[in-house]
């Protein structure tokens, strides 16, 4: 550890690309700390050239504090620019907890700066080594999403999500997520969409003073599917339409081949990437989709909430009509409907939940059932000896097999060019017969 002067010292040019200052609570709990204790806990860290990797928040309480000099480590010369911007990513990662963070663009950028370091592309690490053998030992490198994703504390749905919208989101739509004026789910789905579409998207609904999730649910749809004027028809028509159109585009869905099954749901989550919490959402959502009631509450109140909403509305319409503004009548409505928001509110936690959660867990199946159908990795095996890979998807099977030893590598045999499966304690199993061979 050495001493630096504090105006030697530089930010990192990325940081605030990867990082917002940390909130002011926090910051002057930090603060505080530094001005009783004297010192720093621990020292910042910087490049030989005297740039902040770690240490930007206690750097700028130093220098806010009036003190001259302030405790660093040095890293080695030897790292590159590349792998100082991976160790400021992983360093503040860690001590901002930046995997729960509120600002899911920035966590996007970091997650994708992660996946180009160590080489990750459609969820394995294509490359014999993982970014760079020489970084210090607590500075963790990552072979998969997957892995990724449990480091985070989420799905590899998740991950992928922040990536698009920090890769694909236009800056309008960014800046609408991180403003909060749309949710981080909203985010994702339009940066999935062409910049053209994004544009558009994003014109209707920054020109919506609070844009309601209905209402850009509809302008998504437009814009995908644009429609053409049609006549005026009654509720009834139009009811009797939407089941026609629905039973047409599923008797189009089952006639698909190429459909996901709940079968390949089931060998994703048996032997693919899939895990128990995924399994309990879907196993929940099976639940909700065959009976929505149960889970959401107030929901068989709905129609009642609706006629006393709209009674709560009648006197003073009638007093505005009369040319009447009276304060008792207009507080006692401002009272109900706060009261029927706050009784409301559970049923949009719910609905918030079943799409964050139920919906979210079988989308991230569909996902890497789709995207990781190619892998080659195994990740799974079953009785009859059929491996599987990360999507759930059969790619070999280990012939003669009879379930007595539990399979744990492949190798390759030089001497007959055939790939043998074994076990754990490196005794032979059989031949491995691929099925994309």
């Amino acid at each position: 550890m050495i001493y630096r002067k504090i105006d030697e010292l530089k930010p990192h040019p990325k940081n605030e690309y990867y990082f917002d200052d940390s909130e002011n609570a926090t910051y002057k709990l930090l603060k505080d700390d530094i001005e009783n204790s004297g010192k720093i806990r621990n020292p910042i860290l910087i490049s030989s050239d005297n740039v902040i990797i770690s240490g930007h928040q206690r750097h700028k309480a130093y220098k806010e504090l009036g003190k001259t000099t302030i405790p660093c480590v040095v890293l080695d010369k030897k790292f590159t620019e590349d792998d100082l911007e991976y160790i400021l990513i992983m360093e503040n990662i860690t001590a901002r907890n930046m995997s729960k963070a509120d600002n899911k663009i920035k966590l996007g950028r970091c997650i994708d700066k992660i996946c180009e370091y160590c080489h990750i592309e459609n969820g394995n690490n294509q490359y014999s080594r993982v970014g760079n053998n020489f970084l210090p030992s607590k500075i963790r490198q990552f072979n998969s999403k997957k892995e990724l994703a449990e480091a985070f504390g989420t799905s590899p749905r998740n991950i992928n999500n922040y990536q698009s919208l920090a890769n694909n989101g236009i800056t309008e739509l960014q800046d609408a997520v991180m403003s909060k004026k749309i949710t981080t789910t909203k985010g994702v789905e339009i940066s999935r969409l062409s910049n053209e579409a994004q544009e558009k998207i994003m014109f209707e609904i920054n020109s919506m003073n609070k844009p309601e999730v209905e209402k850009i649910d509809e302008i998504i749809k437009e814009v995908n599917n644009p429609q053409p004027i049609k006549e005026k028809t009654t509720i009834k028509e139009t009811q009797n339409d939407n089941i026609k159109s629905m039973e047409t585009e599923i008797d189009n869905l089952q006639a698909n081949a190429n459909n996901i099954t709940f079968e390949d749901i089931n060998n994703y989550l048996d032997y693919g990437n899939g895990d128990e919490s995924e399994r309990t959402n879907i196993n929940e959502l099976k639940s909700c989709v065959n009976n929505p009631k149960p889970h959401m509450t107030n929901f068989e109140n709905l129609d009642a909430y609706t006629k006393w909403i709209l009674d709560s509305f009648k006197k003073t319409k009638l007093l505005f009509e009369k040319n009447i503004v009276h304060e008792p009548t207009l507080k006692e409505l401002y009272d109900d409907l706060n009261c029927y928001a706050e009784e409301l509110e559970e049923l949009a936690e719910d609905i918030r939940w079943i799409s964050e959660n139920y919906i979210d867990a079988i989308l991230s199946a569909t996902y890497e059932i789709t995207n990781c159908e190619d892998d080659e990795d195994i990740t799974g095996y079953d009785k009859q000896g059929y491996l599987y890979n990360g999507s759930g998807k059969k790619i070999g099977q280990i012939e003669n097999y009879n379930n007595k030893l539990a399979f744990d590598y492949v190798d390759y045999n030089e001497q007959d060019g055939k790939d043998y499966a074994y076990d754990e304690d490196d005794t032979m199993i059989g031949v491995v017969k691929w099925f994309n061979e």
